[in-house]
């Protein structure tokens, strides 16, 4: 904590003083201290846009912008920042997280939080949501009262919880023998499964390439994940929107 302090004086300092030390110009300067402040923030900026969106999501520090410093006391700053997300080789969508900060030699807290979805964003929790709704209307389920993680999101609860290992592994199975040889390039039909959990049962979802809806129903057994019952039935063919990344 005291060498975090140490840090966050410094910059303070150079946020005060003019410091021609470092830069040969006032613009220099402004730009130190604002590469500075992304420096000194880019974990909390990883771990607010990591709890937004359930897994760690990328993007480049040469992507975050500062939007605005407000200075309320003499060490004691707001800093508001904007970063924007990509997904595989900076690919599509590019959404904007705008994140507001409150700095001062006791630490970082988040202030607020923005989230500003691209149209491609939008597109792809559509589909989702068509998706999982023709599913669940075919085998009448009511899974609003349960937890619910794609499979990005699931993969990384089990990398921090030993617990979600095995229905991690149930759905990396379902992708790799399954949905993966049905997918299309650049735009495929499928979507990765969805599970959703409440207590020691749940259910993993997912629509195959012909429009087969899948119900994997599951039970947590001394500690591991099993599927209980697989069922299947017509469904719905999706259109071929989604990029095949995603």
């Amino acid at each position: 904590m005291k060498k975090f302090a140490y840090v966050l004086m410094a910059i303070f300092t150079m946020f005060i003083l003019p410091c021609k030390i470092y830069a040969q110009s006032e613009q220099a300067d402004e730009q130190l201290i604002r590469d500075t402040f992304i420096t000194i923030l880019n974990p909390f900026i990883e771990k607010e846009i990591d709890h937004y969106y359930g897994y760690p999501k990328q993007y480049g520090l040469y992507d975050v912008k500062i939007l605005k410093i407000v200075k309320e006391s003499q060490f004691s700053f707001k800093v508001s920042v904007e970063v924007t997300t990509f997904e595989h080789a900076h690919s599509p969508p590019y959404s904007k997280e705008i994140i507001t900060f409150e700095v001062s030699p006791t630490g970082v807290s988040t202030l607020r939080y923005i989230h500003e979805a691209d149209d491609v964003e939008k597109a792809i929790n559509a589909f989702y949501r068509a998706t999982l709704l023709d599913i669940q209307q075919s085998f009448k389920l009511d899974l609003a009262s349960y937890t619910s993680y794609r499979y990005d999101q699931l993969q990384y609860q089990a990398e921090i919880n030993n617990d979600m290992k095995s229905l991690a592994m149930i759905a990396e199975e379902i992708v790799i023998h399954i949905l993966f040889p049905e997918r299309k390039i650049p735009y495929k039909n499928v979507i990765d499964p969805v599970t959703f959990i409440k207590g020691n049962i749940g259910y993993m979802l997912f629509k195959r390439a012909d429009g087969t809806n899948v119900s994997y129903q599951l039970q947590k057994k001394d500690g591991t994940w099993i599927v209980k019952d697989k069922k299947s039935k017509p469904g719905k063919k999706m259109e071929d929107l989604l990029p095949w990344y995603i």
